[in-house]
């Protein structure tokens, strides 16, 4: 999957906001809070939020962030693992100046400016895993990567899924 767009946007903004589906499960919260590590860890100078009001009691994830509408409209928003905008938990991700849908399951809705959907993943956080492996000047924190290996792991039901690869792992 090409991910030029990504980079590119990513470099763009001083805000990014990072969306996930309701009801999340761990691909949804790993990607989110994996991202989000990934972004602190390499971007220290920008501003990012993980956003969603609900919560899971499969693990322990950090507390979402609250931010105003005024944040949301300038920044990129990504958001992970969600099929169809109205999924989206915090409903506000289209006010953004940008929006990017990163998902592995089929894109039966398309949203956002830029759609970067890989059905052959078998999760979110592995479709991330493999951005950052390939940004050769980034680096990947054992955080980052625990929040990634919790949501690929939960996803793939420890690797038994049919989905499950040489890739993924």
């Amino acid at each position: 999957m090409n991910c030029d767009a990504l980079s590119i946007s990513i470099e763009q903004f001083d805000t990014i906001t990072v969306f996930r589906h309701e009801h999340p499960d761990c691909d949804a919260l790993g990607s989110q809070w994996g991202l989000c590590t990934w972004l602190r860890d390499n971007f220290p100078e920008k501003k990012i939020y993980a956003l969603g009001s609900e919560t899971t009691d499969q693990t322990d994830f950090p507390k979402s962030d609250e931010v105003s509408d005024d944040i949301i409209r300038n920044s990129l928003a990504i958001v992970l693992d969600t099929g169809n905008a109205e999924r989206i938990d915090d409903k506000r991700s289209p006010l953004a100046r940008k929006v990017i849908k990163i998902d592995h399951h089929p894109n039966i809705e398309p949203f956002g400016d830029v759609i970067l959907v890989d059905t052959k993943a078998a999760a979110v956080c592995e479709i991330l895993g493999e951005y950052f492996l390939s940004r050769k000047d980034c680096k990947l924190s054992l955080m980052a990567a625990e929040y990634l290996y919790e949501g690929l792991l939960t996803d793939t039901l420890c690797y038994a899924t049919s989905n499950t690869t040489p890739h993924t792992l």
